[in-house]
């Protein structure tokens, strides 16, 4: 009987330090739809959920603001009982005169971006003798590319999108440290 005291005692004081400690979220994390609500993202907004290379989870969303449309993405750790927490975030205005949009968050290895021309079809990163190619997803009403890569942090990076001829339709260089010293989502071109 004393035993089964102690126990009762010992697992409702994991249950308090449990709930204390993660009053903020950041032990257990928060569910799917808490996280986006507190980002200002709606359910109906999200293009695409997907697994990344990191073990976390990359959700792109569509917002609209001021009449301007814009890709963000989400970055979110996985955490016990389906919960996340975020890592990362970053969006940007999109300018439909660009071929291509380019954005870069500082602290997760991620380039991304929207293609808006619909010639463009394979999109490659190069680095000091790197090369990358970056994954391209073609949605309803857009069509997303993003590289996650932990490896690929180069002094600078030249990106560039062609056609199914090979031909380059869109080509802009980047420096690293222009990425390195922003605070936020750093919209290239």
């Amino acid at each position: 009987m004393k035993l089964l005291r102690y126990l009762s005692i010992a697992i409702l004081a994991l249950i308090f330090i449990f709930v204390y400690v993660n009053r903020d979220g950041q032990i257990l994390g928060k569910p799917y739809d808490v996280i986006l609500k507190e980002n200002d993202v709606d359910l109906d907004s999200v293009l695409l959920k997907l697994d990344s290379n990191n073990n976390d989870t990359l959700v792109f969303f569509d917002s609209i603001k001021d009449s301007t449309s814009s890709l963000g993405v989400l970055v979110l750790e996985k955490k016990l009982l389906r919960n996340y927490v975020l890592k990362d975030r970053g969006n940007y205005a999109s300018d439909s005169n660009r071929k291509m949009h380019v954005s870069y968050l500082k602290t997760y290895p991620l380039y991304y971006g929207e293609l808006k021309d619909k010639n463009i079809n394979s999109v490659v990163l190069y680095g000091t003798g790197i090369e990358k190619e970056a994954n391209i997803i073609k949605l309803s009403n857009k069509t997303i590319w993003y590289l996650e890569d932990l490896d690929f942090i180069p002094e600078n990076v030249l990106i560039q999108g062609s056609n199914n001829n090979g031909e380059i339709i869109y080509s802009d260089r980047v420096f690293s440290s222009y990425l390195i010293n922003q605070n936020e989502t750093i919209q290239i071109c």
